[in-house]
């Protein structure tokens, strides 16, 4: 498990989130709060739809892999960062 350095080594809290072991897997609160103003109708829109395509694959049996080669495999976010990664744009 790959947890911030700072709160690995001294367990104080990053300023970004906040880290919680008390369960059995860690949770990631955000620490910052969001302005309604940050962000346009359509990106909400888009973060809404994300959301609902997304959670119901990683709900399902086998569904972090499927969605793990979405991103870094078969569908548009893996080949657009392959694509950039051999351009020389990503690391």
């Amino acid at each position: 498990m790959v947890l911030n350095q700072r709160f690995r080594e001294t367990g104080i809290q990053p300023d970004e989130y906040q880290i919680d072991l008390t369960a059995k897997f860690p949770a990631f609160t955000p620490a910052a709060t969001i302005d309604p103003d940050d962000y346009s109708d359509q990106e909400i829109d888009a973060m809404c739809r994300a959301w609902d395509y997304f959670i119901p694959l990683l709900s399902q049996r086998q569904g972090f892999r499927r969605v793990e080669q979405l991103f870094h495999e078969t569908g548009f976010p893996g080949k657009a960062w392959s694509k950039a990664r051999a351009e020389g744009r990503a690391k």
